[in-house]
């Protein structure tokens, strides 16, 4: 080949995820809400997908009765004031 000559190569990237929300400052209000919602809407769609719905309702079914239960005993005292805050975030967060 001769000096004069340029020699070209391929590069292939492969980008598997982006964590755009590690860069706050690049983004204006409403491009955080957009990235937040489309991140909603992948767990939301995932856990439709895997029929997740039924389990979770019913999960929740479970802990709602438990904790009504527990109150209406009238302070059991094997059970402790954490273990029914737990329950009361686990109903939360659920």
């Amino acid at each position: 080949m001769h000096s004069y000559k340029k020699r070209y190569y391929r590069l292939d990237i492969v980008v598997g995820k982006i964590a755009l929300m590690s860069y706050p400052e690049y983004f204006s209000q409403e491009d955080r809400l957009a990235l937040e919602l489309k991140e909603l809407y992948k767990e939301w769609e995932r856990r439709t997908s895997l029929a997740l719905i039924p389990f979770y309702d019913e999960r929740l079914k479970f802990m709602r009765d438990e904790l009504y239960n527990r109150h209406r005993d009238g302070g059991n005292p094997l059970i402790s004031k954490e273990d029914n805050e737990f329950l009361s975030r686990n109903i939360e967060e659920t």
